[in-house]
Protein backbone atom coordinates (compact mmCIF):
# COMPACT_ATOMS: atom_id res chain seq x y z
CA UNK A 1 0.00 0.00 0.00
CA UNK A 2 2.97 2.59 1.26
CA UNK A 3 4.89 1.34 -2.76
CA UNK A 4 1.33 2.14 -4.35
CA UNK A 5 1.18 5.43 -2.93
CA UNK A 6 4.77 6.33 -3.38
CA UNK A 7 3.89 5.79 -7.04
CA UNK A 8 1.05 7.19 -7.37
CA UNK A 9 2.48 10.39 -5.86
CA UNK A 10 5.41 10.16 -8.44
CA UNK A 11 3.32 10.19 -11.52
CA UNK A 12 1.35 13.38 -9.75
CA UNK A 13 4.67 14.86 -9.53
CA UNK A 14 5.71 13.72 -13.03
CA UNK A 15 2.34 15.10 -14.38
CA UNK A 16 2.78 18.51 -12.49
CA UNK A 17 6.46 19.44 -14.48
CA UNK A 18 5.28 18.55 -17.49
CA UNK A 19 2.55 21.20 -17.48
CA UNK A 20 4.73 23.94 -14.99
CA UNK A 21 5.66 26.91 -16.77
CA UNK A 22 2.57 26.60 -19.33
CA UNK A 23 -0.45 29.06 -19.73
CA UNK A 24 -4.00 27.50 -19.40
CA UNK A 25 -6.35 28.52 -22.37
CA UNK A 26 -8.02 27.47 -25.13
CA UNK A 27 -6.44 26.39 -28.91
CA UNK A 28 -6.22 29.03 -31.15
CA UNK A 29 -7.66 28.90 -34.50
CA UNK A 30 -5.54 29.01 -37.40
CA UNK A 31 -2.32 27.40 -35.48
CA UNK A 32 -1.14 24.55 -35.60
CA UNK A 33 -0.85 21.74 -32.72
CA UNK A 34 3.02 22.91 -31.77
CA UNK A 35 2.03 26.42 -32.12
CA UNK A 36 -0.54 25.95 -29.52
CA UNK A 37 1.90 24.39 -27.23
CA UNK A 38 4.21 27.09 -28.15
CA UNK A 39 1.28 29.71 -27.30
CA UNK A 40 0.98 28.01 -23.85
CA UNK A 41 4.43 28.66 -22.16
CA UNK A 42 4.56 31.16 -20.12
CA UNK A 43 7.55 32.30 -21.44
CA UNK A 44 5.80 32.61 -25.00
CA UNK A 45 4.22 36.29 -25.34
CA UNK A 46 4.02 36.51 -28.81
CA UNK A 47 3.73 33.70 -31.71
CA UNK A 48 3.58 33.99 -35.98
CA UNK A 49 2.86 30.13 -37.49
CA UNK A 50 4.20 30.19 -40.98
CA UNK A 51 3.36 27.51 -43.12
CA UNK A 52 6.30 27.39 -46.13
CA UNK A 53 4.83 27.32 -49.44
CA UNK A 54 7.89 25.61 -50.74
CA UNK A 55 9.61 23.49 -48.52
CA UNK A 56 13.00 22.05 -49.81
CA UNK A 57 14.33 22.32 -46.58
CA UNK A 58 12.13 19.58 -44.86
CA UNK A 59 10.57 21.72 -42.00
CA UNK A 60 6.73 21.37 -41.67
CA UNK A 61 6.39 25.12 -40.27
CA UNK A 62 8.12 28.06 -39.47
CA UNK A 63 7.21 29.79 -35.97
CA UNK A 64 8.22 33.68 -35.34
CA UNK A 65 8.49 33.74 -31.47
CA UNK A 66 9.16 36.67 -28.52
CA UNK A 67 9.94 35.39 -25.07
CA UNK A 68 9.12 37.34 -22.40
CA UNK A 69 12.37 37.60 -20.71
CA UNK A 70 13.88 39.43 -17.56
CA UNK A 71 15.93 42.04 -17.81
CA UNK A 72 18.28 40.71 -14.86
CA UNK A 73 17.56 37.07 -14.57
CA UNK A 74 19.07 37.92 -10.59
CA UNK A 75 16.32 40.04 -10.08
CA UNK A 76 13.05 39.16 -12.05
CA UNK A 77 11.56 42.73 -10.33
CA UNK A 78 13.66 44.25 -12.59
CA UNK A 79 11.54 44.11 -15.95
CA UNK A 80 11.45 42.30 -18.94
CA UNK A 81 11.95 42.54 -22.54
CA UNK A 82 10.79 40.85 -25.83
CA UNK A 83 13.48 38.45 -27.12
CA UNK A 84 12.65 37.72 -30.65
CA UNK A 85 13.83 34.12 -32.27
CA UNK A 86 12.68 31.57 -34.94
CA UNK A 87 11.70 28.08 -34.87
CA UNK A 88 11.90 26.05 -38.10
CA UNK A 89 9.84 22.95 -37.20
CA UNK A 90 10.48 19.00 -38.38
CA UNK A 91 9.56 17.13 -35.53
CA UNK A 92 10.12 16.40 -32.46
CA UNK A 93 11.92 13.02 -32.95
CA UNK A 94 14.33 14.75 -34.48
CA UNK A 95 17.12 16.65 -32.84
CA UNK A 96 17.26 20.35 -32.58
CA UNK A 97 19.90 22.58 -33.32
CA UNK A 98 20.12 26.06 -31.50
CA UNK A 99 21.99 28.79 -33.12
CA UNK A 100 23.08 31.07 -30.47
CA UNK A 101 22.88 34.13 -32.48
CA UNK A 102 25.45 37.29 -31.31
CA UNK A 103 24.06 39.96 -33.04
CA UNK A 104 20.33 41.43 -34.51
CA UNK A 105 18.26 38.33 -36.17
CA UNK A 106 16.94 40.05 -39.42
CA UNK A 107 13.97 38.36 -40.82
CA UNK A 108 15.84 38.05 -44.32
CA UNK A 109 17.45 34.63 -42.23
CA UNK A 110 13.70 33.04 -42.92
CA UNK A 111 14.87 33.27 -46.82
CA UNK A 112 18.73 32.52 -46.57
CA UNK A 113 20.19 29.28 -47.35
CA UNK A 114 19.59 26.97 -44.37
CA UNK A 115 21.66 26.38 -41.76
CA UNK A 116 24.42 23.49 -42.31
CA UNK A 117 24.37 21.68 -39.40
CA UNK A 118 20.23 21.72 -39.03
CA UNK A 119 20.14 20.79 -43.11
CA UNK A 120 22.77 17.96 -42.39
CA UNK A 121 21.29 16.27 -39.42
CA UNK A 122 17.25 17.20 -40.85
CA UNK A 123 17.23 18.57 -37.43
CA UNK A 124 14.66 20.98 -35.74
CA UNK A 125 16.50 24.98 -36.05
CA UNK A 126 16.31 27.62 -33.25
CA UNK A 127 17.67 30.96 -33.90
CA UNK A 128 17.89 33.64 -31.33
CA UNK A 129 18.43 37.16 -30.74
CA UNK A 130 20.98 38.35 -28.76
CA UNK A 131 19.89 40.67 -25.57
CA UNK A 132 20.80 44.39 -26.94
CA UNK A 133 20.44 43.91 -30.57
CA UNK A 134 17.57 44.61 -33.15
CA UNK A 135 14.54 43.77 -31.51
CA UNK A 136 15.43 42.65 -28.78
CA UNK A 137 16.29 45.67 -26.59
CA UNK A 138 15.56 46.27 -22.82
CA UNK A 139 13.02 49.61 -23.09
CA UNK A 140 15.40 51.46 -20.88
CA UNK A 141 19.23 50.53 -19.27
CA UNK A 142 21.02 53.73 -20.76
CA UNK A 143 24.26 52.33 -18.68
CA UNK A 144 24.29 48.45 -21.04
CA UNK A 145 24.30 47.68 -17.22
CA UNK A 146 23.02 43.82 -18.16
CA UNK A 147 24.48 43.50 -21.25
CA UNK A 148 26.98 40.78 -19.99
CA UNK A 149 28.04 36.82 -20.84
CA UNK A 150 26.04 35.95 -17.78
CA UNK A 151 22.46 37.31 -18.63
CA UNK A 152 22.83 36.22 -22.02
CA UNK A 153 23.27 32.74 -21.65
CA UNK A 154 20.41 33.19 -18.68
CA UNK A 155 18.54 33.93 -21.55
CA UNK A 156 19.24 31.08 -23.48
CA UNK A 157 19.06 28.41 -20.78
CA UNK A 158 15.42 29.75 -19.79
CA UNK A 159 14.38 28.99 -23.63
CA UNK A 160 15.52 25.93 -24.05
CA UNK A 161 14.40 24.42 -20.28
CA UNK A 162 10.81 26.14 -21.44
CA UNK A 163 11.06 23.93 -25.01
CA UNK A 164 12.87 20.97 -24.28
CA UNK A 165 9.51 19.09 -23.11
CA UNK A 166 8.47 19.94 -26.80
CA UNK A 167 11.35 19.46 -28.78
CA UNK A 168 12.65 16.31 -26.33
CA UNK A 169 16.02 14.92 -28.46
CA UNK A 170 19.48 16.10 -28.11
CA UNK A 171 20.48 19.57 -28.83
CA UNK A 172 23.39 21.02 -30.64
CA UNK A 173 24.25 24.71 -30.32
CA UNK A 174 26.31 26.53 -32.98
CA UNK A 175 27.24 29.92 -34.03
CA UNK A 176 30.01 31.62 -35.78
CA UNK A 177 32.35 34.20 -34.45
CA UNK A 178 30.73 35.98 -31.47
CA UNK A 179 27.70 33.69 -32.09
CA UNK A 180 29.96 30.58 -31.42
CA UNK A 181 31.85 32.54 -28.09
CA UNK A 182 28.13 32.71 -27.17
CA UNK A 183 27.81 28.75 -27.48
CA UNK A 184 30.43 28.80 -25.70
CA UNK A 185 29.64 30.99 -22.89
CA UNK A 186 25.90 28.96 -22.53
CA UNK A 187 28.03 26.19 -22.14
CA UNK A 188 30.35 27.63 -19.32
CA UNK A 189 27.34 28.12 -17.15
CA UNK A 190 24.56 25.36 -18.14
CA UNK A 191 27.00 22.40 -19.10
CA UNK A 192 23.88 20.23 -19.00
CA UNK A 193 21.76 22.23 -21.19
CA UNK A 194 23.04 21.33 -24.81
CA UNK A 195 24.54 17.65 -25.88
CA UNK A 196 27.15 19.03 -28.58
CA UNK A 197 28.59 22.63 -28.99
CA UNK A 198 29.88 23.13 -32.12
CA UNK A 199 31.95 26.66 -32.21
CA UNK A 200 33.22 28.40 -35.51
CA UNK A 201 35.91 30.91 -35.38
CA UNK A 202 35.19 32.16 -32.03
CA UNK A 203 37.78 34.64 -30.51
CA UNK A 204 38.48 34.02 -26.91
CA UNK A 205 40.21 37.36 -26.38
CA UNK A 206 41.69 38.50 -22.94
CA UNK A 207 42.73 42.16 -22.89
CA UNK A 208 41.29 45.58 -24.77
CA UNK A 209 44.28 45.38 -26.89
CA UNK A 210 44.63 41.80 -27.54
CA UNK A 211 48.19 41.34 -30.21
CA UNK A 212 48.01 37.47 -31.46
CA UNK A 213 45.05 38.31 -34.06
CA UNK A 214 46.70 41.48 -35.31
CA UNK A 215 50.18 39.31 -35.45
CA UNK A 216 48.19 36.43 -37.14
CA UNK A 217 47.00 38.32 -40.27
CA UNK A 218 50.55 39.98 -40.06
CA UNK A 219 52.62 36.72 -40.02
CA UNK A 220 50.21 33.60 -40.81
CA UNK A 221 47.30 34.43 -42.99
CA UNK A 222 47.27 34.30 -46.85
CA UNK A 223 49.76 32.69 -49.12
CA UNK A 224 53.40 33.69 -48.94
CA UNK A 225 52.26 35.80 -52.64
CA UNK A 226 49.93 37.34 -50.80
CA UNK A 227 51.76 38.26 -47.75
CA UNK A 228 54.34 39.73 -49.91
CA UNK A 229 51.44 41.68 -51.56
CA UNK A 230 49.49 42.82 -48.28
CA UNK A 231 53.24 44.04 -47.44
CA UNK A 232 53.64 45.96 -50.79
CA UNK A 233 49.74 46.98 -50.43
CA UNK A 234 50.54 48.72 -47.20
CA UNK A 235 53.78 50.47 -48.13
CA UNK A 236 51.85 52.43 -50.82
CA UNK A 237 49.09 53.19 -48.85
CA UNK A 238 51.07 54.46 -46.00
CA UNK A 239 54.33 55.87 -48.14
CA UNK A 240 54.85 59.76 -48.30
CA UNK A 241 52.56 59.98 -44.73
CA UNK A 242 49.92 62.54 -44.54
CA UNK A 243 51.65 64.28 -47.74
CA UNK A 244 50.69 60.55 -49.69
CA UNK A 245 47.89 58.85 -50.74
CA UNK A 246 46.19 60.43 -47.48
CA UNK A 247 46.00 63.96 -49.08
CA UNK A 248 44.38 62.26 -51.82
CA UNK A 249 42.20 60.55 -49.71
CA UNK A 250 41.09 63.66 -47.91
CA UNK A 251 40.24 64.93 -51.31
CA UNK A 252 38.10 62.17 -52.52
CA UNK A 253 35.83 62.35 -49.26
CA UNK A 254 35.36 65.85 -50.02
CA UNK A 255 34.46 65.08 -53.78
CA UNK A 256 32.63 62.55 -52.44
CA UNK A 257 30.55 64.90 -49.97
CA UNK A 258 31.90 63.07 -46.85
CA UNK A 259 32.20 65.14 -44.68
CA UNK A 260 33.18 62.63 -41.71
CA UNK A 261 36.86 63.48 -40.11
CA UNK A 262 39.36 60.52 -40.80
CA UNK A 263 42.72 61.30 -38.84
CA UNK A 264 46.05 60.09 -40.23
CA UNK A 265 45.35 57.78 -37.11
CA UNK A 266 42.03 56.72 -38.55
CA UNK A 267 43.55 56.09 -42.15
CA UNK A 268 46.19 53.94 -41.05
CA UNK A 269 44.04 51.73 -39.22
CA UNK A 270 41.12 51.91 -42.29
CA UNK A 271 44.49 50.70 -44.37
CA UNK A 272 44.98 47.65 -41.83
CA UNK A 273 41.45 46.72 -41.61
CA UNK A 274 41.33 46.13 -45.23
CA UNK A 275 43.88 43.15 -44.90
CA UNK A 276 41.80 41.59 -41.76
CA UNK A 277 38.73 41.58 -43.76
CA UNK A 278 40.39 40.22 -46.92
CA UNK A 279 41.11 37.36 -45.37
CA UNK A 280 38.35 36.74 -43.00
CA UNK A 281 35.68 37.06 -45.90
CA UNK A 282 37.23 36.16 -49.42
CA UNK A 283 37.65 32.34 -50.14
CA UNK A 284 41.24 31.78 -51.50
CA UNK A 285 40.02 30.72 -54.89
CA UNK A 286 38.53 34.02 -55.57
CA UNK A 287 40.30 36.77 -53.11
CA UNK A 288 42.37 39.11 -55.11
CA UNK A 289 44.22 41.92 -53.20
CA UNK A 290 44.12 45.43 -54.67
CA UNK A 291 46.52 45.39 -57.89
CA UNK A 292 49.64 47.48 -57.21
CA UNK A 293 48.87 48.69 -61.16
CA UNK A 294 45.56 50.06 -60.66
CA UNK A 295 45.75 54.70 -60.68
CA UNK A 296 45.93 56.15 -57.42
CA UNK A 297 42.27 56.48 -57.30
CA UNK A 298 40.93 53.86 -58.09
CA UNK A 299 43.82 52.00 -55.48
CA UNK A 300 42.43 54.16 -52.54
CA UNK A 301 38.79 53.39 -53.54
CA UNK A 302 39.23 49.27 -53.83
CA UNK A 303 41.41 50.02 -50.23
CA UNK A 304 39.21 51.58 -48.39
CA UNK A 305 36.00 51.30 -50.21
CA UNK A 306 33.58 50.73 -46.96
CA UNK A 307 34.91 54.60 -45.92
CA UNK A 308 32.76 55.50 -49.06
CA UNK A 309 30.38 52.71 -49.65
CA UNK A 310 29.50 51.39 -45.72
CA UNK A 311 27.39 48.95 -45.95
CA UNK A 312 25.95 50.11 -42.60
CA UNK A 313 26.27 53.23 -40.36
CA UNK A 314 27.11 51.09 -37.39
CA UNK A 315 24.47 50.91 -34.89
CA UNK A 316 23.34 48.00 -35.57
CA UNK A 317 26.42 46.07 -34.16
CA UNK A 318 27.27 49.15 -32.08
CA UNK A 319 26.19 46.54 -28.75
CA UNK A 320 28.99 44.37 -29.25
CA UNK A 321 31.64 47.42 -28.89
CA UNK A 322 29.92 47.73 -25.75
CA UNK A 323 30.34 44.06 -24.92
CA UNK A 324 34.20 43.89 -26.18
CA UNK A 325 34.63 47.24 -23.89
CA UNK A 326 32.72 45.63 -20.85
CA UNK A 327 34.44 41.68 -21.31
CA UNK A 328 34.78 40.22 -24.76
CA UNK A 329 38.19 42.26 -25.26
CA UNK A 330 39.27 43.51 -28.45
CA UNK A 331 42.45 42.93 -30.37
CA UNK A 332 45.37 45.27 -32.21
CA UNK A 333 47.65 45.39 -35.19
CA UNK A 334 51.24 45.28 -34.88
CA UNK A 335 52.06 48.72 -35.96
CA UNK A 336 55.55 48.57 -34.80
CA UNK A 337 55.98 46.17 -38.42
CA UNK A 338 55.83 49.64 -40.08
CA UNK A 339 57.80 52.09 -37.59
CA UNK A 340 59.77 52.71 -40.93
CA UNK A 341 57.36 54.50 -42.68
CA UNK A 342 55.07 55.95 -39.75
CA UNK A 343 57.75 57.51 -37.68
CA UNK A 344 57.68 61.17 -38.17
CA UNK A 345 53.70 61.11 -39.15
CA UNK A 346 50.83 62.10 -36.63
CA UNK A 347 50.00 58.32 -36.24
CA UNK A 348 49.24 58.14 -32.68
CA UNK A 349 49.14 54.03 -31.33
CA UNK A 350 47.96 55.47 -28.00
CA UNK A 351 44.47 57.10 -29.65
CA UNK A 352 43.93 53.30 -30.82
CA UNK A 353 44.43 51.84 -28.14
CA UNK A 354 41.92 54.41 -26.13
CA UNK A 355 38.67 53.70 -27.91
CA UNK A 356 39.59 50.54 -29.54
CA UNK A 357 35.86 49.26 -29.68
CA UNK A 358 34.85 52.36 -31.77
CA UNK A 359 32.80 53.68 -28.61
CA UNK A 360 30.68 57.25 -28.66
CA UNK A 361 32.17 59.91 -26.54
CA UNK A 362 29.35 59.55 -24.00
CA UNK A 363 30.09 55.66 -23.51
CA UNK A 364 33.57 55.88 -23.34
CA UNK A 365 33.29 55.13 -19.54
CA UNK A 366 32.29 51.76 -20.19
CA UNK A 367 36.02 50.84 -20.50
CA UNK A 368 36.77 51.97 -17.06
CA UNK A 369 34.44 48.63 -16.62
CA UNK A 370 36.40 45.88 -18.22
CA UNK A 371 36.91 42.82 -16.73
CA UNK A 372 38.37 40.43 -18.39
CA UNK A 373 37.80 37.94 -15.32
CA UNK A 374 35.39 35.13 -17.38
CA UNK A 375 36.95 34.99 -20.60
CA UNK A 376 40.43 34.41 -19.10
CA UNK A 377 38.78 31.58 -16.77
CA UNK A 378 36.78 30.21 -20.16
CA UNK A 379 40.04 30.18 -22.01
CA UNK A 380 42.16 29.20 -19.55
CA UNK A 381 40.41 26.65 -16.93
CA UNK A 382 37.17 25.84 -19.15
CA UNK A 383 37.74 25.16 -22.30
CA UNK A 384 41.38 22.63 -21.06
CA UNK A 385 39.37 20.64 -18.67
CA UNK A 386 35.56 20.93 -19.89
CA UNK A 387 34.01 17.28 -20.02
CA UNK A 388 31.35 18.94 -22.51
CA UNK A 389 31.65 18.07 -25.81
CA UNK A 390 32.61 20.92 -27.51
CA UNK A 391 33.94 21.16 -31.45
CA UNK A 392 36.17 24.24 -32.47
CA UNK A 393 36.08 24.76 -35.74
CA UNK A 394 38.62 28.19 -37.58
CA UNK A 395 39.98 28.24 -40.79
CA UNK A 396 43.76 29.01 -41.56
CA UNK A 397 43.94 32.10 -43.23
CA UNK A 398 40.69 33.32 -40.85
CA UNK A 399 42.84 36.36 -38.60
CA UNK A 400 40.51 35.34 -35.91
CA UNK A 401 42.28 32.18 -35.33
CA UNK A 402 45.04 34.00 -33.71
CA UNK A 403 42.65 33.97 -30.44
CA UNK A 404 41.84 30.58 -30.75
CA UNK A 405 42.22 28.52 -27.70
CA UNK A 406 45.52 27.54 -26.52
CA UNK A 407 44.67 23.87 -25.20
CA UNK A 408 41.10 21.93 -24.89
CA UNK A 409 40.53 18.54 -23.58
CA UNK A 410 40.95 16.49 -26.30
CA UNK A 411 38.79 13.50 -24.63
CA UNK A 412 35.91 15.30 -25.08
CA UNK A 413 36.85 18.21 -27.66
CA UNK A 414 38.51 18.71 -30.70
CA UNK A 415 39.80 21.77 -32.51
CA UNK A 416 39.88 21.70 -36.59
CA UNK A 417 41.54 24.02 -38.39
CA UNK A 418 40.08 23.92 -41.85
CA UNK A 419 42.61 24.84 -44.58
CA UNK A 420 40.25 26.31 -46.88
CA UNK A 421 37.67 28.29 -45.13
CA UNK A 422 37.12 31.97 -44.24
CA UNK A 423 35.16 33.37 -41.02
CA UNK A 424 32.29 31.39 -41.78
CA UNK A 425 30.20 28.30 -40.73
CA UNK A 426 29.19 27.44 -44.44
CA UNK A 427 30.58 23.24 -44.65
CA UNK A 428 28.01 22.65 -47.13
CA UNK A 429 29.91 24.58 -49.57
CA UNK A 430 32.82 23.13 -51.46
CA UNK A 431 34.86 26.48 -51.68
CA UNK A 432 34.32 26.72 -47.99
CA UNK A 433 35.20 23.17 -46.85
CA UNK A 434 36.80 20.57 -47.80
CA UNK A 435 35.08 17.15 -48.26
CA UNK A 436 37.42 15.98 -45.53
CA UNK A 437 36.79 18.82 -43.20
CA UNK A 438 32.84 18.84 -43.57
CA UNK A 439 33.23 14.87 -42.59
CA UNK A 440 35.36 15.58 -39.72
CA UNK A 441 32.90 18.37 -38.07
CA UNK A 442 29.72 15.80 -38.68
CA UNK A 443 31.61 12.70 -37.64
CA UNK A 444 32.36 14.49 -34.53
CA UNK A 445 29.00 15.40 -33.75
CA UNK A 446 27.58 12.17 -34.77
CA UNK A 447 29.69 10.86 -31.75
CA UNK A 448 27.01 12.25 -29.42
CA UNK A 449 24.09 12.44 -31.35
CA UNK A 450 22.85 9.57 -33.61
CA UNK A 451 21.39 11.43 -36.77
CA UNK A 452 22.50 9.26 -38.94
CA UNK A 453 19.37 6.84 -38.77
CA UNK A 454 17.12 9.25 -40.05
CA UNK A 455 15.60 8.00 -43.83
CA UNK A 456 15.60 11.26 -45.34
CA UNK A 457 19.67 12.29 -43.65
CA UNK A 458 20.59 9.41 -45.93
CA UNK A 459 19.67 10.85 -48.99
CA UNK A 460 20.61 13.86 -49.05
CA UNK A 461 23.68 15.27 -51.15
CA UNK A 462 27.20 15.69 -49.37
CA UNK A 463 26.76 19.36 -50.50
CA UNK A 464 24.08 21.20 -51.03
CA UNK A 465 24.89 25.11 -49.70
CA UNK A 466 22.29 26.64 -52.45
CA UNK A 467 19.33 24.99 -50.63
CA UNK A 468 17.27 27.95 -49.20
CA UNK A 469 14.67 27.90 -46.22
CA UNK A 470 11.86 28.77 -48.67
CA UNK A 471 11.39 30.99 -51.55
CA UNK A 472 7.69 32.54 -49.95
CA UNK A 473 6.00 32.44 -46.79
CA UNK A 474 2.24 31.65 -45.58
CA UNK A 475 1.35 33.26 -42.52
CA UNK A 476 -1.30 31.24 -40.79
CA UNK A 477 -1.97 32.38 -37.50
CA UNK A 478 -0.86 34.74 -35.22
CA UNK A 479 -0.53 36.37 -31.45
Amino acid sequence: MKNKFRFAKLLVIAFAIVFVGCKKQEPLPGHSVLGNQLLALDIVSSLDTIIPNQNPANFKELYKIKFTQPIDHNNPSAGTFQQKAFLFYVGNDRPTVLYTCGYTLSDDYMQQPFMPLAYNMNANLLMVEHRYFGESKPANDPRWTYLNIKQAASDHHAIIQALKPLLPKEWVSTGTSKDGMTSVFLRYFYPDDITVTTAFCAPFMTSLTYEPVGRYVQEVSGSPQEHDQMIAVLNRMLQGGESGLYARFRELLREANITEEYSYTDYVAACFQYIFDFFSYQTPSTRHMASLDLPNDQFINTVLKEVFHPTDDGSSTYPYGIQTAKELGQFIFDYNAYANVLNGTSFDINALKKNPSGLKDEDLWVYETYDNTLLTDIRNRFIPTTTCPILFVYSKDDPWTGARPDQINEQYSKLIINPLGIHDHDINSEEHYSPETRTEIMDFIARFVPYGDDPVVAKRPAYNYDIKTNDRFMIFGSR
